[in-house]
């Protein structure tokens, strides 16, 4: 087989989610693989104060923009059911607009990967756009609907789920608090009102005090009775008086295989400009 589709193989395999058509929930909220979540601006809560679920989730996805922008660098790990381990380094730029926001992730090693970029605009009001480039291709290829299924680059994480996403699409339900990584975590479940969306159902345990989320657990359609995949994020630190997540595992149940973000470093409203995010950069990489 052609090095190049060898290499087009391995950076989308890993996979084989139903593509999503429409705005919701993003699967495992932490948003393009950047692991920066920003708080900050969230108010105290009255003891007494009941939220619903919704209303908690709602808080949840606006954390990430609560800055105007953010550079984040960081390891994508994979590990395969043998535990074999795959270390990939990362730059993770993001802008917040008013009517969305703009990512740019670029891969700066090894080899195989380096120079692989993803470019997303997320809009409020129509679905996202994404656009891959692979430098043994030397040209950008465009994700469609139908391809948003496959793995990202060789990892636990499809394109659907790096997609920012609203919350109309889903019904919400709160169970019982749980204790999740020694955190007193609220209980979340959330169901797709349309049976295109990836998965058939979230739970999510999100800290009471930060509303950052401790575990997330993803369900199939064709058996929504265990989660597939589990996110769990650790290592909450503050940066720039902005308490930020510093690891993320992914976990495929059904392959045993795992895919870690692990922050080195975050650094917040840097000024960065809109032009960035182009595909001219896409293909020049960390301007």
């Amino acid at each position: 087989m052609e090095p190049k589709r060898l290499a087009h193989r391995a950076l989308t395999k890993g996979s084989n989610l139903k593509p999503s058509r429409r705005k919701g929930l993003t699967a495992w909220y932490l948003p393009l693989v950047c692991i920066v979540v920003f708080l900050g601006l969230q108010p105290r809560l009255a003891a007494t104060e009941e939220l619903s679920a919704k209303e908690i989730v709602r808080r949840m996805t606006s954390i990430s923009d609560m800055a105007k922008d953010s550079t984040s660098r960081a390891h994508m790990v994979l590990i395969d059911s043998k535990g074999a381990k795959i270390d990939r380094t990362m730059v993770t730029y993001r802008l917040t607009l008013e009517n969305g926001s703009k990512s740019l992730i670029v891969f700066t090693a090894p080899a195989d990967v380096k120079g692989t970029a993803l470019l997303v605009w997320s809009y409020e009001d129509k679905d996202d756009e994404q656009w891959l480039y692979l430098p043994a291709y030397e040209r950008v290829r465009r994700i469609t609907s139908s391809g948003k299924g496959e793995g990202f680059v060789g990892s636990d994480l499809s394109f659907s789920d790096l997609e920012e996403r609203g919350l109309e699409e889903f019904r919400y339900s709160k169970g019982q608090d749980v204790n999740e990584g020694g955190l007193d975590c609220y209980a979340i479940e959330a169901v797709p009102n349309e049976k295109d969306y990836p998965y058939a159902k979230i739970r999510y345990a999100i800290d009471k005090k930060t509303f950052l989320p401790a575990k997330i657990e993803l369900f199939d359609w064709d058996n929504a009775s265990k989660a597939f995949k589990i996110a769990t994020c650790r290592d909450f630190r503050e940066t720039d008086g902005i308490p930020t997540i510093f690891f993320m595992e992914m976990h495929n149940i059904k392959t045993n295989h795992k895919t870690r973000l692990i922050l080195e470093e975050a650094r917040y409203n840097t000024g960065l400009k809109e032009d960035l995010f182009t595909q001219r950069y896409l293909r020049r990489g960390i301007p």
